[in-house]
């Protein structure tokens, strides 16, 4: 104990920022106000050494300044649809969303220039975040039976981080060569975290979780590890056990009524359906777009065309909603081509090629930015989370401090 007290009294940042992190892994999606908070008191930090930028600019390789470039580049090209935006509230409060990516780049600045030692906060935090998610998501059916398991904000949020955690601890397993204690603490929160996304009823997140275990099967088939079919049994028993569970009972209805809702809405019977809405709205968002092809509609201005579109006799009843549930087309019809065009930039296509570009020594923090960046596309497909604060300030909480684990090799020996 008092050695850890020297080492937070010699580096006090360190271990400030390293707490921040903490939570925002161990329960930024489920609670309130604790990924914005603590990414802002990080920012905060930041500011106090803007002396530092330049020269800390100056030192950062070609893949990282692409990266932060790219940040900046998409936060304008939000800035840019303001030309076209109507609605002056909405656009402020959407931006705010958006101008996170540039405020980030003072905190990655820092946090390179200073050196922190952050992995093992970081790691600490997605394994706490089972149970967090696991109590939260208990919690929740319980005062609200009736109700998806959400935590303190929309289900959808709370579904993502929680399978977002699954992926990195997955890593964790497969790569971090951990004691055997270790591991079973691991996988018991990881069974947890599942369990927390079932009951979250969030279809977007579980598409990830076959995707995960396949992508862990054929890594254990191509190194030549009889773990491989360890995985396959206990995934097949893991999937028995589900169906015959009471979560099994809600991912067979959630099923089933996505089968039932792209029937009718094929079939033009019903559109104001979860998965019938969502349909309806790109439908709509494609139309606003070829309005504006270059710079969008304007953020915020999304419900206004749709109130416009259901005026002329379209999809009818349907929610009206400024957002899309889809990012690529939330990023078309508000920002243009130039926007779409910015968010694969900065968000999949720049972060992939960066952490593609690791050496061998770095290999797990590289497949957790693959993990984090796939995962946050597939999301994206069925929600826009580029609109959700939390869902905003983990991805870039996580993007952050897994690009300086790969340019900083960071030891640990849990």
């Amino acid at each position: 104990m008092q050695t850890w007290l020297n080492k937070v009294k010699e580096n006090p940042l360190e271990f400030l920022t390293g707490i921040c992190i903490l939570m925002i892994a161990a329960s930024g999606g489920a609670l309130r106000n604790v990924a914005s908070s603590a990414l802002a008191i990080i920012f905060i930090a930041s500011l106090f050494y803007f002396k530092h930028w330049k020269h800390t600019w100056q030192g950062l390789d070609k893949a990282e300044k692409l990266l932060l470039v790219g940040f900046v580049l998409y936060t304008l090209t939000a800035l840019l649809s303001r030309v076209n935006a109507s609605d002056t509230h909405e656009f402020t409060k959407e931006f705010g969303r958006y101008i996170r990516f540039t405020l980030i780049i003072p905190v990655y600045l820092m946090m390179r220039m200073k050196s922190l030692r952050l992995s093992q906060y970081f790691l600490v935090g997605v394994v706490s975040s089972g149970f967090v998610y696991f109590v939260v998501a208990l919690n929740s059916v319980i005062e609200n039976p009736a109700f998806p398991a959400s935590g303190h904000y929309h289900h959808i949020t709370f579904g993502d981080a929680a399978m977002l955690n699954i992926g990195i601890m997955g890593v964790m397993l497969l790569l971090s060569g951990y004691r055997p204690i270790i591991n079973i603490l691991i996988s018991i929160s990881l069974l947890c975290a599942s369990y927390a996304v079932l009951l979250s009823q969030a279809r977007g997140a579980w598409v990830m979780l076959p995707l995960y275990l396949l992508a862990a099967i054929t890594y254990l088939f191509l190194t030549r590890r009889a773990d491989a079919i360890k995985l396959i049994l206990i995934s097949v028993i893991a999937a028995i056990a589900l169906m015959l569970s009471p979560a099994g009972t809600i991912v067979k209805a959630r099923y089933n009524d996505a089968v039932t809702e792209v029937s009718q809405f094929d079939h033009g019977v019903r559109y104001d359906t979860s998965v019938g809405g969502r349909l309806s709205m790109w439908d709509i968002a494609f139309q606003v777009w070829k309005e504006h092809p270059l710079l969008g509609t304007g953020l915020g201005d999304f419900d206004e065309d749709m109130k416009r579109y259901q005026a002329e006799g379209n999809f009818p009843n349907i929610a009206v909603h400024s957002s899309t549930h889809n990012i690529f087309v939330q990023a078309l019809v508000s920002t243009g081509a130039l926007g779409l065009a910015a968010l694969f930039y900065a968000l999949v296509i720049s972060p992939l090629v960066l952490f593609k570009n690791t050496d061998k020594e770095v290999w797990q923090w590289s497949i957790m930015g693959a993990v984090l960046v796939s995962s946050y596309v597939v999301f994206g497909l069925s929600e826009s989370w580029i609109l959700r604060a939390p869902a905003v300030s983990i991805y870039l909480a996580y993007l952050i401090l897994l690009v300086i684990n790969t340019r900083k090799p960071e030891h640990t020996n849990t």
